[in-house]
């Protein structure tokens, strides 16, 4: 579990004296829908990639909400062969983190992520029942997250009359995005598409996009130890950098602190292991 929600699995054949036990396909099983509580379980199989030791390496992007989910895995060889066959989640990572011989920053880390986990159950109305008796970690980081937020940038959303922003959100997909939604009204779709090939965002990747008849301005690939930096987002002049136009500056931060603040007890508790999330990982991995 890195800054990210992520589950590598690494899978090792060096010790294998015949091409028989050598993996050469991989296959894994998951839920591919974790906004709805019916699973839909998914196989996908594809060729073993290897790391520089020789290692097959099996990544699996997962939603928050999903590390309690069992994956299932199976390694064939090149006869087809069933090599490996086995079931884990990242909860299990976690648990064997909490449970076994390790830093405290390290196990702090693992209990901040299974209440990450938790509080997106919660919140999406997905997986809850595999929570139903699990007791957060993180007691109440409000204060703390209050103190990183006061002291980050100002926020500005001034975007130089291109549009009006109505509203910010979190998305919690494996790795986090920040929504800024745009008033209809204030733009054309045409004016919007046309700008994404001149936005950009200091951490991440802006674009503008549509969805159901909502227009955003997407801020992707974040890193969770990003939460307490400043973005920026800039629409470029291709021709004159003189002409630049620093459209929005946001800190991650601050959303969660403000959704601390929420009257939705749902958004509220998310919002709570967002925070304990980030610094626990900025505990761990550093700023």
């Amino acid at each position: 579990v890195e800054d990210d929600i992520d589950l590598n699995i690494y899978l090792d054949d060096s010790t294998a004296v015949e091409d028989y036990y050598k993996i050469d396909r991989v296959e894994y099983t998951y839920n591919s829908t974790p906004d709805i509580e019916e699973e839909h379980p998914v196989t996908v199989s594809s060729p073993a990639k290897r790391d520089k030791d020789g290692k097959v390496v099996l990544s699996i992007e997962l939603a928050p909400a999903q590390i309690r989910d069992d994956i299932t895995v199976k390694a064939y060889s090149e006869s087809n062969t069933e090599v490996r066959d086995f079931t884990t989640s990242i909860a299990d990572y976690c648990n064997k983190i909490i449970e076994g011989q390790f830093p405290e920053n390290l196990k702090d880390l693992a209990k901040s992520t299974l209440d990450y986990g938790k509080g997106a159950s919660n919140y999406f109305g997905y997986n809850t029942s595999k929570y139903s008796n699990y007791a957060l970690h993180l007691g109440n980081p409000a204060d703390e997250i209050a103190a990183v937020a006061s002291t980050a940038a100002a926020n500005k959303l001034d975007t130089e009359g291109l549009f009006k922003v109505t509203g910010v959100s979190y998305r919690a997909t494996s790795k986090p995005e920040i929504r800024f939604y745009i008033d209809p009204t204030s733009v054309h779709e045409d004016e919007l598409s046309a700008l994404n090939p001149y936005v950009e965002s200091s951490i991440g990747k802006a674009y503008f996009a549509k969805q159901d008849d909502k227009f955003m301005l997407v801020i992707k690939n974040l890193d969770i130890v990003d939460f307490g930096k400043q973005f920026v987002v800039t629409i470029k002049d291709s021709h004159d950098s003189t002409y630049d136009k620093d459209i929005i500056k946001f800190t991650p931060i601050t959303w969660v602190n403000a959704a601390i603040k929420s009257s939705d007890d749902n958004l509220k508790g998310l919002a709570k292991t967002i925070g304990n999330y980030y610094l626990k990982s900025v505990a761990y991995f550093g700023a």
